[in-house]
């Protein structure tokens, strides 16, 4: 098949999804939902009081905050790799190879973080 580089690879990309699904689900619902609620309650008075640059600089902190979020986010993925290869014996190549796919990852993370804050700054 086209893109297909080997089993190593493939292994090590269906790891790196699953460990991204496991980390990032728990990492915005805990950090990024009371944020989002405080936002947009703050979004709301600011605009209720014709404060638009208030409202922005809210929306400006929210992004700085996913910033930030997204680089704990790359380090929790960095200093993963050791924990597959002791608990779930995954080979020393894959590993590599899932830290690798994670790497170039944390790149698209923080444009799906600025997009939910986005979306808070429509409502």
């Amino acid at each position: 098949a086209a893109g297909h580089l080997g089993v190593t690879e493939l292994c090590a990309v269906a790891l790196a999804h699953s460990f991204m699904a496991l980390t990032q689900a728990p990492f915005a619902a805990a950090l990024l939902s009371p944020v989002d609620q405080a936002i947009s309650g703050a979004l709301s008075a600011a605009r209720g009081a014709s404060l638009a640059p208030m409202a922005g600089l809210w929306v400006q902190r929210a992004m700085v905050l996913n910033v930030c979020l997204a680089f704990l986010l790359a380090l929790v993925w960095q200093a993963s790799w050791p924990l597959w290869v002791s608990v779930l014996q995954v080979g020393i190549p894959t590993a590599e190879a899932a830290i690798t796919f994670l790497r170039f990852s944390i790149l698209g993370i923080v444009q799906e973080l600025s997009l939910e804050t986005s979306a808070v700054w429509m409502l």
